[in-house]
């Protein structure tokens, strides 16, 4: 997966504070649960804890206790393609250690005998396809999701397409149902103490 450092080129400066961004994420996640017209009561909580990393605010930044400070964050809606019914919303998260992880959360109808696959691949080609797994629906209705971790560099590969499969492991992908861009959010710089003067 030769390239991959040429994601530079979609970076957009957008500029969340911590507080706003987790307004944000709320409100995409309540937005999601809404669309689903059914149990949207305390199992939706669940579905949340599955899929979204434990990212907590530790004085300036932003800490994972297992992969340690967010470096990255970026996001984007899903979307159904040629009339297909889905919708739903990616989060990416790049930590200190290394480690990308990705969340999805899609409104999809589940289809007896079919899996949906989840995947990355670059903006501009479709040649190299990364396959994140196959999503779960833990209340056996709309709501779907999904929760992949990698360590690999993956920076070029922002673009997610969601495939409806016959079988949980595709040798390729196969028809694809819905899809999405993740778009890089600059993180704000924390603010430094001045430093006293010398005495």
């Amino acid at each position: 997966m030769d390239g991959r450092h040429e994601a530079e080129q979609y970076y957009v400066p957008i500029h969340f504070h911590h507080s706003m961004r987790r307004h944000f994420l709320l409100l995409c996640t309540a937005f999601l649960i809404t669309a689903c017209n059914s149990k949207a009561g305390t199992d939706s909580d669940v579905l949340q804890q599955d899929t979204v990393p434990t990212v907590m605010k530790t004085g300036d930044e932003l800490e994972d206790p297992v992969h340690g400070t967010e470096k990255t964050f970026s996001y984007g809606a899903l979307s159904g393609v040629d009339g297909n019914n889905a919708n739903g919303v990616g989060y990416r998260y790049g930590f200190s250690d290394g480690a990308t992880v990705i969340t999805l959360n899609l409104n999809v109808p589940i289809v007896k005998g079919s899996y949906y696959i989840g995947w990355l691949t670059q903006e501009d080609s479709t040649k190299e396809w990364i396959k994140m797994g196959d999503f779960f629906a833990p209340f056996n209705d709309a709501r779907h999701g999904l929760k992949f971790e990698t360590k690999a560099d993956i920076t070029a590969y922002k673009k997610v397409v969601i495939t409806q499969e016959q079988t949980q492991y595709p040798a390729a992908p196969g028809k694809i149902i819905a899809a999405g861009s993740l778009t890089l959010v600059k993180q704000p710089v924390p603010l430094k103490k001045p430093t006293p003067p010398a005495k």
